[in-house]
């Protein structure tokens, strides 16, 4: 089972919606997902680090006609779902913003 949470971007309080998915891998969830950009990454040392965060979240902004986005609003995001998902077991995670959206899927 994987967690699914879409953030709006565009929302001053960034909206959150989280459900818990039944697919079976990362890759079956992302194909139904809007087409977007998307970037996947481990945390490490007890889910308090990830190699190369800067850089993962600026793939996000690549796309034509995406907005920038704030990439210390992304890490505050990321931290807080992380920390909702409970204990310290490193995990997968994969960021993906649609094309032209206003929203961020973790």
């Amino acid at each position: 089972m994987l967690s699914l949470t879409k953030v709006n971007l565009t929302k001053s309080d960034f909206e959150r919606i989280s459900e818990i998915i039944s697919e079976e891998t990362m890759d079956s969830l992302t194909r139904k997902l809007p087409i977007g950009l998307y970037t996947t990454f481990i945390t490490l040392d007890g889910r308090n680090k990830v190699v190369g965060l800067t850089q993962h979240i600026s793939r996000l902004v690549m796309g034509e006609g995406n907005d920038p986005i704030d990439t210390g609003t992304i890490r505050v995001i990321l931290q807080e779902e992380l920390t909702k998902v409970g204990g310290t077991k490193e995990l997968k995670v994969r960021l993906l913003r649609p094309n032209g959206g206003g929203e961020l899927y973790i």
